[in-house]
């Protein structure tokens, strides 16, 4: 008999990634429809791989996995650019739920509480909302999408409403040789938050490792420190 249990009972999951899969992400995301279209878009990929609840050291770079917090859940994306070898990590807050399942090594489903309600986020509305998404104009707000998106479900706009009420606590790691310049831009520096009003760069003196970058989010060890040089 199959074993499900929710994300809370869960060590962390990780979810190997391809390259090619990688290469059509938009990681450079600059405000909150970009957000969740790569976590819709990251959601939708982890219901058709298998998902492991041990470290992939076989793949340092090329994964994302959930990981653990109390009662909140972060997703971790760890890439590599092999050309120009530079490491990008990017996390910010994951909102669903899973359900997970210990025979096969799959997640099963997931769902998004908000308003006390419960949501199932399976592929039909991830894929209404992603090309809801992608169809609006720039400068379109919910309100627009709402009134004039005449084929989603109310209970899809009601996830879109929630899903722009999030806070993301969006931070991605990058080393950029190519834009370096002294202290003004670092080749290692940490981009906290995506708009472009709410943004800045923390320069870092050295590269980052993976366990370090987790570390930065833990409650329950030393805290980093800024330094001006």
């Amino acid at each position: 008999m199959a074993i499900y249990q929710k994300i809370s009972n869960m060590k962390d999951i990780y979810i190997p990634l391809t390259k090619g899969y990688i290469s059509n992400l938009d990681l450079y995301i600059k405000d909150k429809w970009e957000y969740i279209k790569l976590l819709l878009d990251l959601t939708r990929y982890a219901l058709f791989v298998d998902a492991n609840t041990r470290s992939p050291n076989a793949l340092p770079y090329l994964y994302f996995y959930l990981q653990k917090r109390k009662n909140a859940y972060r997703i971790f994306l760890f890439i590599e650019n092999d050309e120009e070898k530079e490491k990008r990590y990017i996390s910010f807050n994951f909102p669903f739920r899973l359900t997970y399942n210990n025979d096969n090594n799959k997640i099963e489903s997931f769902t998004f509480n908000f308003n006390s309600k419960e949501f199932s986020i399976d592929l039909e509305v991830i894929s209404d909302l992603i090309r809801i998404i992608n169809s609006k104009k720039n400068d379109s707000s919910f309100v627009d999408v709402a009134l004039y998106a005449e084929d989603l479900k109310s209970t899809e706009i009601e996830i879109l409403d929630g899903l722009l009420q999030l806070e993301p606590g969006y931070i991605r790691y990058d080393e950029d040789k190519k834009h370096e310049n002294g202290n003004i831009h670092p080749r290692y520096h940490l981009d906290v938050n995506f708009s472009r009003t709410a943004t800045f760069k923390q320069g870092i003196t050295k590269e980052l490792a993976t366990k370090d970058f987790e570390d930065i989010f833990e409650d329950d060890t030393d805290c980093w420190f800024l330094k001006k040089l």
